[in-house]
């Protein structure tokens, strides 16, 4: 089962290995010890005990596939995600809710400790949700089509560039909205003329036209657009794509095409122009009403977003100030934060803001709030 000590080392790729596993890595994988190296795990779970595949050595650490589950641990559990495991997209729904949670938490902990040399930090428990399924209000969704003209729509899976595709139950985390997008568009792709003439992208080679389906959705409003990005100038017959879509999802106000000429990983291009209906949608985070294009930067989980910007104007501007803040020299808009030329009531920074909703929502005049 062990090759055996080469060059020092405890396991050399090939050997099959048993060990307990320990904890989880910052990305996500679990971790154990065999004969003193570290050695992670992916799709494990901290006490866990298993056989495992070792794929990979360094001088200081290995890496191994999980082969089998010996002894389950405390924390793991099903997934609910049918393409779990074998799509990227996720790392650890086979651990409770309640464990992913105390993980988020350690990992803030350790940063504070090791990079931050505190000792001992404060760090409250981590706000669960509660539905953390089918909440994510954007995907950006690689496409491929295979030989034959079958078309995958999804994520990669792990390592690779090779999409997962959704399949009819569509992704546990993402909107219902987007996930009819991403079917709508397979069905164009595959069951039109003019669909099944769309040169799909080829990133090896640097051919064929359409790259990405890009989906967004408005969790209060309902509001959903469409985005395509695509190597070239337009699409076959889109604007007849774009009222196909529009039958198939009616929540969507519209659908644009993004272009992006160039090599390399970066979804979308500068330029995005409408095909139908509106550039944007409207959706609304704590009281207030946002324009959404398919390049803004806004929350994907708006429901913890409102959460955690209540919870930051609590404790910067105390809880009875949380729902506006009153006027002075120091509010967004009227000069420095804070009051520092003379102001002296509370002001904010909304630092690397997005379009602004944390800054928008501690200016916004006092009220019911959300």
């Amino acid at each position: 089962m062990k090759g055996g000590m080469k060059g020092g080392g405890p396991v050399v790729p090939g050997d099959r290995i048993e060990l307990t596993l320990h904890g989880l890595a910052a990305e996500g994988d679990a971790v154990g010890r065999y004969e003193g190296m570290a050695v992670f795990v992916p799709l494990g779970a901290p006490g866990d005990r298993v056989r495992a595949r070792v794929v990979e050595v360094k001088p200081r650490y290995a890496r191994a596939e999980l082969e089998e589950i010996l002894e389950p641990g405390p924390g793991r559990t099903g997934a609910a995600c049918p393409l779990f495991g074998a799509c990227g997209g996720c790392q650890l729904q086979h651990l409770a809710y309640e464990a992913q949670l105390a993980w988020k938490r350690q990992q803030v902990i350790d940063a504070l400790t090791r990079i931050g040399k505190l000792e001992r930090p404060l760090v409250l428990p981590t706000l669960a949700m509660e539905r953390p399924w089918y909440y994510r209000n954007k995907a950006a969704v690689p496409v491929r089509r295979r030989p034959g003209g079958r078309v995958e729509l999804g994520f990669f899976a792990r390592g690779t560039h090779e999409p997962v595709d959704f399949g009819p139950a569509g992704c546990a985390i993402q909107h219902p909205v987007i996930n009819r997008v991403v079917a709508a568009v397979r069905e164009w792709l595959e069951e039109t003329p003019a669909g099944r003439a769309t040169p799909i992208y080829d990133e090896a080679t640097h051919s064929g036209l359409l790259r990405h389906v890009v989906a967004r959705v408005g969790l209060k409003t309902g509001e959903a657009l469409a985005g395509l990005v695509i190597n070239g100038d337009a699409l076959p017959a889109e604007e007849e794509l774009a009222a196909f879509l529009g039958r198939r999802v009616p929540e969507l106000v519209g659908v644009v095409k993004n272009i992006n000429r160039r090599r390399g990983n970066t979804i979308l291009g500068e330029e995005t122009v409408p095909i139908a209906g509106r550039p944007w949608l409207v959706d609304e985070l704590g009281g207030l009403r946002f324009r959404v294009s398919l390049a803004s930067f806004y929350q994907v989980n708006p429901v913890q977003a409102e959460r955690l910007y209540q919870w930051a104007l609590d404790e910067a501007l105390g809880a009875g100030t949380a729902r506006g803040m009153p006027a002075s020299p120091g509010r967004p808009g009227n000069g420095p934060a804070g009051g520092s030329r003379g102001g002296g009531g509370p002001g904010v920074i909304d630092a690397y803001a997005g379009i602004g909703t944390p800054g928008f929502r501690a200016g916004a005049p006092p009220g019911p709030g959300p």
